[in-house]
This record gives C-alpha cells, sequence and structure tokens, in this order.
C-alpha cells in the first residue's frame, strides 16, 4: 500500500435541515466542468474527494478510506476523504449532488442512499445519482457489552417485552436501523431505540454503558471484540460468518427469522459523462483485484461482491424493494 497520506476532513452539517436543504438546491445549478475531460477520454486534474456522509469510526468511514488509499495505489489521482456527516446521510448526499457533472468527487455509499430517500423528503433517489462500482456486501451483528447478562437473542426478546431493551440505532433509515424494525416486528417487542451518529459512537456509548445493545458491522465492532470488550450474541445472515466469528450464531438458529445485509459501493455525482464513468470504473476494478483490497475485505469480515455500473443499478433496483419491506409501516 502506498505510503503517500492524503488528507482527512470532517465537515459537520451544524445547520441540520437547512444545510440539507440549501445544498438540495445547489443540485439543480448547471453542470460543473472538470479539467482534462474530453469527448472519449478523461482523467481527473487536482485533489479528488472522496465523501463520506457519516462521522469518523464506522462502516461507511472505514470504507471510504479503505477505498481513497485503493484509488491512490492504482491510479495518479491524490486523494482527500471528507466527513460530511448530518441529517442521517442527508447532508453528505445532497452535497455530492451539488456537485453534478464533476468527476473529481465521489461518494462512498451503502444501505442508506436507498432507504433514507424512502422516509424523508428530500427531492431526489438513488437514482439522481452515479453508480459506479459495488465492491462488498456487510453483514449486521447484534453487540452487547461484554459483561452483559444477555447470552442471546431470546434474552433480548425477553428484555424488550419489558421495555427495558436499549437499542442503538444511527438514524431512522441506517441498515442497522432496517434490521431493528425487522427484528421487532419478527418477535412482537418494541425496543427503546436510541439515535447516535455513527457505528463509532454506537461502540463508544455499548463501552460506557448507555446502551443494552447495538447492530453493528464486523469492522466497527471487530477490535472491541478481540479485546474481550463487547460480545456478538448473533448475526443477521443465512450462514454463519467466517474465519474468527464463525462461532456466532444466526437470528434464524435462534428462532427470529430475519436476514439482512448492506451493499457497500461508489456513486459519482448526477450527469457524470461517459468518459469519467468509464475512468472511476477502470480504477475501481484495478482496486478490487488487488491484495488491498482482499486484506480489506478480510480484516472487516466483509463479502467481496463486485459489480460494475449495469449489473450494479440492476442490483440496486431489486435491494430497494427490500428496502421498501423493512422500513417501519406509514415510511
Amino acid at each position: 500500500m502506498s505510503t503517500q497520506k492524503f488528507r482527512h476532513l470532517r465537515i459537520v452539517g451544524a445547520a441540520g435541515t437547512a444545510l440539507v436543504l440549501a445544498l438540495t438546491v445547489a443540485g439543480c445549478s448547471t453542470k460543473t466542468s472538470s479539467s482534462g475531460d474530453k469527448a472519449d477520454t478523461w482523467k481527473p486534474s487536482g485533489q479528488v474527494h472522496m465523501v463520506v456522509p457519516f462521522s469518523p469510526g464506522g462502516g461507511s468511514d472505514i470504507f471510504g478510506r479503505a477505498v481513497a488509499s485503493g484509488i491512490q495505489d492504482n491510479s495518479s489521482a491524490k486523494v482527500t476523504t471528507e466527513n460530511h456527516e448530518g441529517g442521517s446521510g442527508a447532508v453528505g448526499y445532497s452535497f455530492i449532488r451539488s456537485k453534478k457533472g464533476n468527476g473529481q468527487y465521489l461518494l462512498a455509499a451503502e444501505t442508506s442512499l436507498i432507504a433514507l430517500p424512502m422516509t424523508t423528503k428530500l427531492g431526489y433517489t438513488w437514482k439522481s445519482f452515479t453508480p459506479l462500482m459495488q465492491l462488498a456486501n456487510d453483514n449486521n451483528l447484534l453487540m452487547v457489552p461484554a459483561d452483559s447478562k444477555l447470552k442471546n437473542l431470546k434474552d433480548v426478546v425477553a428484555l424488550a417485552k419489558k421495555g427495558k431493551f436499549r437499542m442503538g440505532v444511527s438514524g431512522t433509515s441506517s441498515p442497522d436501523a432496517l434490521v431493528a424494525n425487522l427484528f421487532q416486528d419478527e418477535s412482537k417487542v418494541k425496543f427503546r431505540k436510541v439515535v447516535v451518529q455513527s457505528g463509532g459512537e454506537m461502540v463508544t456509548q455499548l463501552l460506557g454503558g448507555s446502551l443494552d445493545g447495538g447492530i453493528l458491522n464486523p469492522g466497527e465492532a471487530g477490535e472491541q471484540i478481540k479485546a474481550g470488550k463487547l460480545r456478538a450474541i448473533g448475526v443477521f445472515s443465512d450462514e454463519r460468518l467466517k474465519g474468527s466469528l464463525s462461532d456466532i450464531p444466526t437470528a434464524k438458529e435462534q428462532g427470529i427469522d430475519v436476514s439482512f445485509g448492506q451493499w457497500r459501493g461508489i456513486f459519482g455525482p448526477p450527469d457524470m459523462t461517459d468518459a469519467q464513468i468509464k475512468y472511476w470504473t477502470g480504477v475501481l476494478k484495478k482496486y478490487s483485484e488487488s491484495a488491498d483490497y482482499k486484506k480489506y475485505v478480510k480484516q472487516n469480515d466483509l463479502v467481496s461482491d463486485v459489480k460494475e455500473p449495469a449489473a450494479f443499478k440492476k442490483y440496486l433496483s431489486s435491494y430497494a424493494d427490500q428496502v421498501k419491506q423493512a422500513l417501519p409501516s406509514g415510511s
């Protein structure tokens, strides 16, 4: 992996809804031109911006930084990773939308890009952006503090029936929130949901005792599992994970018929040119074939799943139907 340093910026949506709306309106502006863009060939000129729509420390942040590093190792591009957090991802999505046609900007995306516009009136959907490549599928674990008396999902259900289970979720339309909804519906219980800004914050609150449990990706929870500070008591997948997490039973094994994963991929702004799409697809393809990509997948217990633009779009359309079923009724 390249030893070259790249800057990390953190931009917080402090103005909330007003900022989101302002950026959304900006997305309707005239197409931005990028130097070096010709009819058939294009390559970035100057700084490339990898936008992560959540705060540092979570699965999206880990993914965005891994891909940014991979881009630098497989091209001449210089990449800055920026955290545009706020509004459950809306600040980052609206920022990317405002860069219409500008190939210098990339988005580290996942399930929330599909789910959030279904629950919040934003003026756009995932189809408003440019899918470039899916790179992996991620899993969801139910985590509890290491000293918790909860040993399995049946214990969680029993505590929830008493109205006492505090479940961490990062927004109302995040992948973990969707899993929590499915878990509630299947078990006919209600969790006391506590909204956090990212997987990193959820880990902090679990360690601090503010939560009884939370749904995290292996990459978000792995270090704490190894350190013996958090325990995974269930994975929401059809099969058990491989490797060091293979001893975690699936929800289905425990009588909870819920399986829901999330994709991770890279998008660009609206109205990218064919040349821009071709360039980034080529670079991302090289990264997906590299040793660093394989290391990222293994370290974060991901499932490698690479789809180029056409196949990625088809998959996203189908996945959107699954998301609708996982959203609360009335969304």
